[in-house]
């Protein structure tokens, strides 16, 4: 849960438009410098801001940019936060959303980090 005012919260990942074939699941967000489903760890990525437009850009981007590339992006934007969702199952979010963010009754196994 997070606890917003005019503002916007977009989310990219992988857990709903895929398929598995083999032992790879393949996905919809794709990597443009491999041309295959991004593989940067994270199952999911969600971004606060002003614009939904960049919000919605730059969730696609940390997706897979990955935890360590789209924490640094995101703390060097001003008015920007994010909350990353790793494939280990951690969640993480930037200092600025931190006391606002709230995992609520999670049946999926996410430790808040």
């Amino acid at each position: 849960m997070i606890e917003i005012i005019n503002q916007s919260v977009v989310s990219s990942g992988d857990y709903v438009r895929y398929f598995e074939q083999g032992n790879r699941r393949y996905h919809h967000i794709l990597d443009l410098r491999t041309g295959y489903s991004s593989n940067s760890g994270l199952s999911s990525a969600t971004v606060i801001a002003n614009n939904s437009i960049a919000a919605d850009a730059l969730s696609t981007a940390i997706f897979i940019m990955g935890l360590e590339e789209g924490i640094e992006l995101i703390n060097n934007m001003e008015g920007i936060e994010a909350i990353f969702f790793t494939k280990k199952k951690k969640v993480y979010a930037t200092e600025g959303i931190r006391k606002q963010f709230l995992l609520v009754e999670d049946k999926m196994g996410f430790k808040y980090i």
